[in-house]
């Protein structure tokens, strides 16, 4: 898997560099001063994407890994015990905000002590995930419209890919920071991977459709993420759907639009 990752990073890397660089050297054929411009601003686009990538990844690194509380509640019934130490750790990291200790003071005016831990999960899931997820729901609403519109404006594949992973690398963390938790490393990464490897390869061949296809792919990308980040497992038919949340963002923008 590693050795395959590999291979499809480096085609990829080399595939948009070479695209880079014949957008440079077409400007060169036409004027210095371009071809200076369109260096300066594959440069700028390289070195400006990448700082947001490492600045989000070392915020999501810093948040708890979520990997030990799934452990806790994946298999059968969870002693008391240890249901109440797993919703403790929930509680101690999730943002205090005004929404969300309205439900933390819910769930605690709602659980009971003869309560089965399943039942204080579904309170708390009732309770305290619901403005959670309308955070992380927001982020992936943010990065689809960006996704949306990294397209119309970036001048090269080059710039294309690095900003469009830049904004997916930021949703992640902002989904994360959402939830107070992080998924495991390995776990993102094949996520990023697979999902927006796919948009910027979809990118580079086609055009008709490109935006609303990066679109659907940062979407996707974000329900996986907050799956991933959520304590608490979502319920049947709790998830967000990606065609709900791309149809509100277009139809968000188009409303936006002056006729």
């Amino acid at each position: 898997m590693t050795f395959g990752l590999a291979g499809v990073t480096v085609l990829l890397t080399g595939w948009l560099a070479v695209d880079a660089v014949a957008w440079i050297l077409a400007a060169f054929e036409r004027s210095a001063a371009l071809g200076v411009l369109a260096a300066a601003a594959v440069t700028a686009g390289v070195v400006g994407g990448g700082a947001v990538i490492a600045r989000e990844l070392i915020s999501l690194f810093r948040l708890k890994n979520v990997e030990a509380i799934h452990r806790r509640l994946a298999h059968g019934p969870v002693p008391a015990i240890e249901g109440r130490r797993a919703i403790a750790d929930v509680l101690a990291v999730v943002p205090r905000e005004r929404e969300v200790k309205a439900g933390i003071e819910a769930f605690q005016r709602q659980v009971k002590v003869q309560h089965a831990t399943g039942q204080q999960i579904e309170i708390l899931s009732r309770t305290v995930m619901k403005p959670l997820d309308r955070r992380a729901e927001a982020h992936v609403r943010t990065a689809v419209l960006r996704a949306f519109g990294i397209t119309a404006i970036s001048p090269t594949g080059l710039t294309d890919a690095v900003f469009f992973l830049a904004c997916g690398i930021r949703m992640v963390r902002g989904i994360a920071a959402a939830y107070g938790h992080r998924p495991t490393a390995a776990t993102a990464s094949s996520s990023l991977v697979q999902h927006l490897g796919g948009a910027l390869t979809e990118r580079l061949a086609s055009s008709a459709a490109e935006s609303l296809y990066a679109a659907y792919r940062m979407a996707r990308l974000g329900i996986i993420v907050m799956d991933l980040c959520r304590p608490i497992p979502f319920r049947e038919n709790e998830a967000p759907s990606v065609t709900s949340l791309v149809g509100n963002v277009l139809r968000r923008r188009s409303e936006s639009q002056p006729d």
